[in-house]
């Protein structure tokens, strides 16, 4: 009964597990608060099954590096998806049922009467459209990048970050202040002057409008330099003096809007609101809300206000590879002139598919006091470029780094370096923080970065994905010592499992007494049986770095090798179609929910041959199991490894690489390890006279090798498929 037992207790150790997995999500809240000086009233949320593994920051992706633990809500995802799917339909029906203000609209202007200014363009990092209706911004072009259709693959045109839509950007709205609400974004403005001449480095266009019912006028100027990927932007407020009382004004201006996702159907993040705050001492603290949680009722958007010892420096939308941020510019006296900043769903949230809803953030500006004549002036930067501003610094072969200085300017002065390298919103991103395992992943990150781009830059002939694959061997070549000794220890295992079987068989009765003779047995023989965790745990900053500068990295965009066109997206082997019902399917977004398609349209090749090495090298790894229980533990290993599978399918391909190399290397390596041999040899019989006799030793056969003498590589292939036959008929 003893082996059913230990089965039955596995089983519910199994379940309850999954159960501690539904109900994280909603524990953490009161289990890790976020700290009380700045309350985060975030939603957590899952970006990729690495959650469980760190809890700190990387890529906006990303919000940043994703936080630990958070793969629970992958499981709570899968078990309440209908309930989900039911739920946000009535929270929808709900919505349309309340009565809402209707969002303001720009009225129809004559045609013709509006115009449009380009800034920038060919030898211009960035190229900017800009209209009098509202003088907004109406499309921004980052003239060095490409751009991908919805599956993530390459398209032959410049990436438009702003595409051209409706309404324009950066335009200023109603803001109610102590006299009246004033509109601007529906007025055509008056081009006062424009400076276009493509040979000068440096363009710019002034605009301005006089605001109805007030004696205001509002004058806005857009500047562009050649090495920028910002557009500068200055506000004047000025009284008019047709009155001599003096006039309180306040306005709102609405960031970008409509960023293109990249490759819906396996990305794990789309459209992000950041909001970076400032306090007396230096620091930043940066919001971070997704779509889903802006389009929900509940937490809603959460607006940050700034207070006596904080002030706003940014706020905007970011997507997994590029953000477009509002920034109060750091070359003026008063930084503090921004009220408060919320992000907002552009026209009426999916509740089908909330992840993919456009948002926006609005700014609101403190309110100004006008004497006659008087006139105040705000300046900002439209931050326009890679969420990793870090990356503007080494452009590789592809184009020229921006100057040091803008660089910087970017990183250090405007803090734009925390729109990746910043901890998960909620408490355990907190707590990571405060143990510094976000500060070693943004540094394993940042290195990885580097490392990958110096073998880029340096090693001829060399593309990215060559390059993963000198990474890794670098990385398990400086780590051999370690994983030997964990190979070894496993070998030791493997040779005393006769012992162990004699000592179950002797203490069958008594658990704690088997433990310590256990205990007993690998202390005499020198092994260590967590051992082989240091290995896991020395590489998992690496891998997690190499993930994260993956999900965050220009240059792996859109960057081949051998049949991939993307490096950080799957592979893609061939198309199969989306009408395959839940596996690749885009109908069943609604039950999934945030998973989206199980598969996808595309078969990928790699996931599957990287998950097959692995569960390869965990049967070499592996000790043999010397009981029920342990038998049953490693069959739900090989399950789990199976169900990672699933999650890794859509996994970028430069990640998946890294896998299969290192898991050959693996592999490899515990092959030119000597084969585990009995800790003792059995006792000799007894001689004729009472003593012991040697036992016969049989003649080598001829070709055979000697004694101490290590088999050929092709003897070594053989045992190695020799072994997965005995164990496969074991099953």
């Amino acid at each position: 009964m003893q082996p059913k037992q230990n089965i039955w207790n596995v089983v519910l150790f199994t379940l309850l597990s999954f159960l501690v997995l539904i109900g994280w999500t909603r524990l953490q809240k009161w289990l890790l608060p976020p700290p009380p000086a700045r309350p985060v009233a975030l939603k957590l949320d899952w970006r990729s099954w690495t959650d469980l593994l760190s809890s700190a920051s990387g890529s906006a992706v990303t919000g940043g590096v994703p936080g630990a633990g958070n793969i629970s809500q992958l499981a709570t995802d899968a078990a309440v998806a209908p309930w989900t799917a039911v739920e946000r339909t009535k929270l929808a029906l709900v919505r349309k049922a309340e009565p809402k203000p209707a969002p303001p609209k720009l009225e129809a202007l004559p045609a013709g009467k509006h115009e449009e200014i380009t800034l920038g363009g060919e030898g211009f990092n960035l190229q900017a459209v800009i209209t009098s209706r509202g003088a907004g911004v109406r499309s921004v072009v980052l003239t060095h990048f490409k751009a991908t259709d919805k599956m993530g693959r390459p398209e032959n045109e410049r990436l438009h970050l702003i595409p051209e839509d409706e309404p324009p950007s950066f335009v200023l709205d109603p803001a109610n202040d102590e006299q009246r609400p004033h509109s601007l974004r529906d007025l055509d403005w008056t081009v006062v002057n424009r400076e276009t001449d493509p040979d000068k480095d440096k363009q710019e266009v002034t605009l301005s409008a006089d605001v109805p019912g007030q004696d205001v006028r509002i004058i806005k100027t857009y500047t562009l330099t050649r090495a920028d990927y910002h557009l500068g932007l200055s506000v004047e407020i000025e009284h008019k003096k047709t009155t001599a009382k003096p006039v309180k004004f306040s306005y709102q201006m609405t960031g970008a809007h409509a960023l293109p996702i990249e490759g819906v159907w396996y990305t794990y993040t789309y459209r992000n609101a950041l909001i970076g705050m400032v306090d007396a001492t230096g620091n930043l603290w940066r919001n971070f809300q997704d779509a889903r949680s802006i389009g929900s009722p509940t937490p809603g958007p959460q607006k940050e206000e700034k207070t006596d010892k904080a002030y706003i420096q940014y706020a905007g939308v970011a997507i997994q590879y590029f953000a477009s941020m509002i920034v109060v510019d750091n070359q003026q006296d008063k930084k503090d002139f921004i009220k408060d900043a919320l992000p907002f769903v552009m026209g009426e949230s999916d509740a089908a598919k909330p992840q993919l809803d456009d948002i926006s953030v609005r700014i609101s500006t403190v309110p100004v006091e006008l004497q006659p004549g008087e006139k105040v002036v705000h300046k900002y930067l439209l931050y326009n470029g890679p969420v990793k501003v870090q990356l503007l610094g080494d452009a590789g072969k592809e184009g020229k780094p921006i100057p040091p200085n803008l660089l910087d300017r970017y990183l250090n002065q405007l803090h734009l370096n925390t729109l990746t390298d910043y901890h998960s919103p909620g408490g355990l991103g907190w707590f990571a923080s405060r143990i510094y395992w976000t500060n070693i992943l943004i540094f394993f990150t940042n290195l990885m970065h580097r490392f990958l781009e110096g073998l880029h830059t340096y090693i001829p002939f060399a593309n990215y994905g060559i390059c993963i694959i000198l990474l890794t061997l670098l990385v398990r070549g400086l780590m051999h010592p370690v994983s030997r000794k964990q190979a070894r220890t496993s070998i030791k295992m493997q040779a005393l499992v006769p012992e162990l079987k004699k000592l179950q068989e002797k203490y069958k009765n008594d658990r704690q007494t088997l433990a310590m003779a256990q205990m007993e047995l690998y202390r005499k023989h020198g092994v260590n049986p967590m051992a082989s965790c240091w290995v896991v745990l020395l590489q998992m900053p690496i891998f997690m770095g190499l993930y994260y500068a993956l999900q965050e990295s220009i240059h792996f965009r859109l960057a081949p090798f051998l049949w991939i066109k993307n490096l950080a997206a799957p592979d893609m082997l061939f198309y199969w179609g989306e009408h395959i019902p839940y596996v690749s399917e885009p109908a069943w977004f609604p039950l999934l929910g945030s998973l989206g398609p199980l598969f996808g349209p595309y078969f990928n090749l790699l996931p599957v041959f990287a998950v097959t090495l692995m569960i390869i090298q965990q049967k070499f790894l592996m000790p043999p199991a010397t009981d029920e229980t342990q038998e049953m533990q490693q069959k739900m290993m090989k399950w789990m490894s199976i169900f990672m599978g699933v999650l890794f399918y859509k996994v970028a391909a430069g990640l998946c690489i890294y896998f299969i190399v290192s898991s050959l290397w693996g592999l490899a390596e515990r092959q030119l390890l000597p084969k585990a041999k009995p800790s003792t040899a059995p006792p000799a019989p007894a001689g004729p006279g009472g003593g012991s006799s040697k036992p016969a030793t049989a003649r080598p056969r001829p070709g055979s090798p000697k004694r101490g003498q290590t088999n050929g590589t092709l003897q070594k292939v053989q045992d190695m498929w020799t072994e997965l036959l005995k164990q496969a008929k074991k099953k």
